[in-house]
């Protein structure tokens, strides 16, 4: 596997040969891309955690399937978590992870399953998927354009379990490819387009989940506004904010505000900001946010532009 190049065409990388390509994209691309066109119009930020019915009636699922397999072949290896011996979680240590029965997939059986894959890619026909592997499709929107990870493991403390899996796609279309495992995120479950002929088309409509992207982490749903109060959260505890023992956002959303509220200023205009080492806390009546690693006069700025949106918005009504 080659590494990525950033050039003034966007960022690629070294991965299938000429011939490979060629074929691959004469037999499955078209599809593919239909397909995308078909739910394009639906990826949008207000359809963020609904599910869409799309008319597929003319689309190939088993190109399209070997399609996907194909762009997580290309940036995936049997041997990408080999030298991973600890499996974690954003802001979790391994404490954390006591009592959770971590089965790591093995190499040889990862090997094994990759080696179907090719085979299930590389011949039109063939309709054998490894078992063990199930492929999962959402649509994804927000401000990330593309996913693609190799394989990676994500723990979910409250379902004391670990996923592994690989994530690939480009928007609006993003797979994830789950290797003897469960995902912990609901999403359409699409393995069996596998068992399409090649010349078969879709039989129904689909029922297509919409997501939000913005986050760092494959599977992360959460939209913008949870991020930010996330984010905010974590950066008072870094200040010095000392959170209870509540797991109720809201409630530690309540103590971090009290907290930068109290560190504040007053400005002539009667604002309060808080300018801390990771960013600038505002406020000013309703209106209030977190500026990451802004300063106060942007902080100032931004929040008096909201004020001016939100007198505009009352004088139209």
């Amino acid at each position: 596997m080659q590494p990525e190049f950033e050039s003034t065409n966007g960022i690629f990388r070294y991965s299938l040969c000429d011939r490979c390509n060629n074929k691959t994209g004469y037999r499955y691309s078209n599809d593919y891309a239909t397909r995308a066109g078909l739910i394009r119009p639906h990826a949008i930020d207000t359809n963020a955690n609904e599910t869409v019915s799309i008319d597929v009636s003319k689309i190939h699922p088993l190109r399209i399937i070997k399609q996907a397999t194909l762009m997580m072949l290309s940036t995936s290896t049997p041997t990408d978590f080999a030298h991973h011996q600890f499996v974690s979680a954003p802001n979790r240590d391994r404490r954390d992870l006591a009592g959770i029965d971590i089965n790591y997939p093995t190499k040889n059986w990862l090997v094994k399953a990759f080696q179907d894959l090719r085979l299930f890619v590389r011949q039109r026909d063939n309709t054998t998927f490894p078992h063990g592997v199930r492929v999962y499709l959402f649509v994804g929107v927000g401000r990330r354009i593309g996913f693609s990870t190799g394989i990676f493991s994500q723990v979910d403390l409250d379902a004391r379990s670990v996923f592994f899996g690989a994530a690939t796609g480009l928007y609006p279309l993003h797979w994830i490819f789950a290797f003897d495992s469960q995902p912990h995120r609901e999403m359409l479950d699409v393995t069996e387009w596998s068992s399409y002929g090649y010349k078969e088309r879709f039989r129904a409509d689909i029922e297509v989940p919409i997501r939000w992207l913005v986050g760092h982490y494959p599977t992360d749903f959460r939209s913008p506004q949870d991020l930010t109060t996330f984010h905010f959260i974590h950066s008072m505890e870094f200040e010095g904010f000392v959170p209870s023992t509540s797991d109720d956002r809201d409630i530690l959303l309540g103590e971090a505000l009290f907290f930068a509220r109290t560190l504040a200023k007053r400005t002539d205009k009667g604002h309060l900001i808080s300018r801390f080492s990771t960013g600038t806390f505002y406020e000013s009546g309703s209106v209030n946010g977190w500026l990451p690693n802004g300063n106060a006069e942007d902080a100032r700025q931004v929040l008096e532009s909201r004020l001016n949106q939100l007198e505009s918005r009352r004088k139209r009504m």
